[in-house]
């Protein structure tokens, strides 16, 4: 079992797969009665993941930024977009965030989350707070879709 258990912090730890499919993998192979070790699991390895990647991309565009030309390019266009949405980010920025890193879809999730915190200035207790409640709120969801659907399919095909 803590094999498995470690295959599901790793499956969560994959660029676009995520909790959207660690939590259903999980839920497969150990079954429906310890969906709340692979909840507690996934969530808890996709909110460190999250704080890691934060860091991660801090450094990096920091250390991009000193090539000109990058620089040049991040002035002309993400500075502009910045200011544009700054007074959103600054009333919503936490909520916002956290609802964006919370939609179960590809192109969502603690990878982008952390890049956009990053890119949009935001803090790193903003940040880790906005990416606690989008991956909870996220791992809930997943729960929820693969626990119905389990006993939808339960129901349907065993009646």
């Amino acid at each position: 079992m803590i094999l498995k258990l470690i295959f599901i912090v790793l499956l969560t730890f994959v660029p676009g797969l995520e909790l959207r499919f660690s939590i259903p993998y999980g839920i497969v192979v150990l079954g429906t009665e310890y969906w709340p070790l692979v909840f507690l699991v996934g969530v808890v390895a996709n909110i460190v993941l999250g704080i890691v990647l934060y860091a991660f991309f801090h450094h990096l565009i920091t250390l991009i930024q000193k090539i000109d030309f990058v620089h040049k390019i991040y002035k002309k266009h993400l500075a502009k977009a910045e200011r544009k949405i700054q007074k959103g980010v600054v009333k919503y920025g936490i909520i916002s965030l956290g609802l964006f890193i919370a939609i179960p879809l590809p192109g969502t999730g603690s990878y982008s989350g952390a890049l956009v915190a990053n890119l949009l200035g935001m803090r790193r207790r903003d940040f880790f707070w906005a990416n606690a409640m989008g991956v909870t709120i996220a791992g809930i969801v997943v729960t929820l879709i693969m626990l119905s659907g389990n006993q939808a399919f339960d129901f349907f095909v065993l009646r």
